[in-house]
Order: structure tokens, then C-alpha cells, then sequence
């Protein structure tokens, strides 16, 4: 799960272990989305029905069947139509629907993400994460800091605290309590996984073959 999806953290910032940490999204963010949302939509919505209706005429679907290049754009465009609508409301449910519960203690993390169709429950020990990292990010109405569990599957980062500002003396101190380094922001971003099997190791030089 995105660690964007959440803006609101019980406590702001943990203190001490074991650390019980609630994570949801505030209603006036997701009202704002819906906001902006709504007239999208229904732009989205009577370009779908003017398209349906236009393929419904027997002119149309003659020159669609006679020019299946034409057909296919038509088809292409209707699918990013729908998927530039899908994923504003996807986000928009998982603002209104889903919270997080992480515990985190010496021997790991354990993380209960209930959704609006299932609850999924994980762990990780804490020496599978990267490291600490502070992050800022823009929302609509400011700027957020950040301070990130970072682990190399990016769904699996951990959100530990929201804030106006964060100090890098804060910064430290959590990443001494979870005996981690404090890496870079761009750390969120690296891409890890691997397929099995692959190997970033060096081929042999040819000179010494």
C-alpha cells in the first residue's frame, strides 16, 4: 500500500519500543478529492455515453468495420478514458476506506492493512528494511515532512511520522530506536526487485580469458 495513501498518524511520532502506530487519512482530504473529482467524472461520463451513442448508428459501425485502424483508436482512447477515471477513484476509496495498524517491535514489523474488500496481515523484521529516510511531500493545501521506514519493496515502506517540519535530531533518534541507518529520500524510489536467478555480477574480462 502507498505511503501517501495515509495523512493522519496515532501517535505523530513513535517513542520508545514496542510502538503502536494507527494510520488513516483525514475526511477533509478526501472530501477535497471528491471535489475536484466529481466534474471529471462527469466530463469522463458524457464523453463515454456520446461514444456509445455514436456507435450504436449504422453509419458508424460501417465505417468502423471498414477501417478497423480507426476502430482501434477509438478503442485505445476509451480504455485511457477509463483508467484516468478509475485511478483518481481508486485512490479516492482507499482515502475514505483503508487504514493501518503497524506495531513494531525488536523483532520486526507487523502490519494489519484493513481495505474496503479484504484485510490483508504481514511482517518483516526489521533487518529486511533499508533504512530511515526523511521525505516532503506536496499536498494540496502544504507541504508535508516525512520520516520513512524504508524497505526495498516500496508497498511495504513504512509511514512513522507526519509533521509541519521534522528535525533532523528527530530524524536520528528514530533511526537509533530502530537500529537503522538514515539513508537518502531517493531510497523510496530505488527500483530492488530482481527477477529470480539474476545477477548483477560482472562478466569476465576478455583480456584474461
Amino acid at each position: 500500500m502507498r505511503v501517501a495513501t495515509f495523512d493522519r498518524i496515532e501517535p505523530a511520532m513513535p517513542t520508545q519500543l514496542p510502538a503502536n502506530i494507527s494510520q488513516t487519512c483525514s475526511q477533509r482530504t478526501a472530501f477535497v478529492l471528491l471535489v475536484l473529482l466529481v466534474p471529471f467524472a462527469f466530463a469522463a461520463a458524457l464523453a463515454t455515453i456520446s461514444l456509445v451513442v455514436a456507435i450504436l448508428s449504422p453509419e458508424t459501425r460501417t465505417a468502423l468495420f471498414s477501417q478497423p485502424l480507426l476502430a482501434a483508436e477509438i478503442a485505445t482512447a476509451f480504455a485511457l478514458v477509463a483508467f484516468l477515471v478509475a485511478l483518481p477513484i481508486k485512490r479516492l476509496l482507499d482515502r475514505l476506506l483503508t487504514t493501518r495498524a503497524v506495531s513494531i517491535e525488536d523483532a520486526g514489523v507487523t502490519v494489519i492493512d484493513n481495505g474496503y474488500f479484504i484485510t490483508e496481515t504481514w511482517f518483516e523484521p526489521l533487518t529486511a528494511f533499508v533504512g530511515v529516510a526523511p521525505h516532503m511531500r506536496a499536498t494540496l493545501g502544504a507541504t508535508r515532512h516525512e520520516i520513512v521506514l524504508v524497505h526495498p519493496k516500496r508497498g511495504k515502506s513504512i509511514l512513522l511520522s507526519v509533521a509541519a517540519k521534522a528535525s533532523p535530531a528527530e530524524l536520528d533518534r528514530i533511526a537509533h530506536m530502530l537500529g537503522q541507518p538514515v539513508v537518502a529520500a531517493s531510497e523510496l524510489y530505488r527500483f530492488r526487485n530482481r527477477a529470480p536467478g539474476f545477477s548483477t555480477a560482472r562478466l569476465p574480462d576478455p583480456s584474461h580469458a
